[in-house]
């Protein structure tokens, strides 16, 4: 199953759940193609997947993309479209190849930070897409590892065929080099739902990529 290029949401870690909920309806029904949900804080499962639930039913409203971070349990259970795994995670790639292979379209993308190997090994387990970063600073996680457009350039060239995804620190006004060296898409939290009017965000993030066509 491959990705709908371009705006890569990440839902953010807010205590308001209901808030998250609104600022998920409002980016999705302004167009936005891909929705990761993330979420961080310590919950019972149970609620967790009730949570997952709801933003996958405004996600498939809205005919938006509906990945789930981290946990291919929690992907199957609410019949997402698709999982996104990390270094960590790594242990459960048999059980998410064997899912998508059953299922037939589902998604399987994998942190690869700024290690082509990471990317090689990647897609030669199947991977929908390979992402890299933290591009810039990132509030998120300012610890993480760096990338640079340079390795971006590189892994377009490799990987003629599977999606770039960026991540880390990317706003408005940064995204444009990174589509510029080859990104198919660029992943954002704070860019997106921490601006002032997030439905206007993800249409100036959407011309940026017909900008560049």
């Amino acid at each position: 199953m491959t990705i709908p290029k371009g705006l890569y949401g990440i839902t953010p870690d807010w205590d308001n759940f209901d808030k998250v909920i609104e600022a998920v309806r409002v980016a999705c029904e302004a167009g936005l193609p891909i929705l990761q949900f993330r979420r961080k804080k310590e919950e019972p499962y149970k609620l967790r997947l009730e949570q997952c639930k709801r933003i996958r039913d405004i996600c498939l409203r809205e005919n938006t993309l509906f990945i789930v971070n981290d946990s291919i349990q929690l992907a199957m259970d609410s019949q997402a479209d698709g999982v996104h795994l990390g270094r960590e995670d790594i242990v459960y790639r048999d059980i998410a190849t064997t899912y998508a292979l059953e299922r037939g379209n589902f998604v399987i993308g994998y942190s690869c930070y700024n290690s082509l190997d990471m990317a090689r090994d990647a897609v030669k387990n199947g991977a929908s897409y390979i992402a890299f970063g933290a591009m810039y600073p990132s509030p998120t996680k300012p610890n993480a590892v760096k990338a640079d457009t340079n390795l971006i350039k590189e892994a377009k060239k490799e990987f003629v065929d599977i999606p770039i995804v960026c991540i880390g620190g990317i706003t408005l006004q940064n995204a444009l080099p990174l589509i510029e060296a080859g990104a198919d898409n660029v992943a954002v939290i704070t860019g997106l739902f921490e601006s002032e009017d997030i439905a206007k965000a993800v249409r100036e993030f959407k011309n940026l990529f017909e900008h560049w066509k």
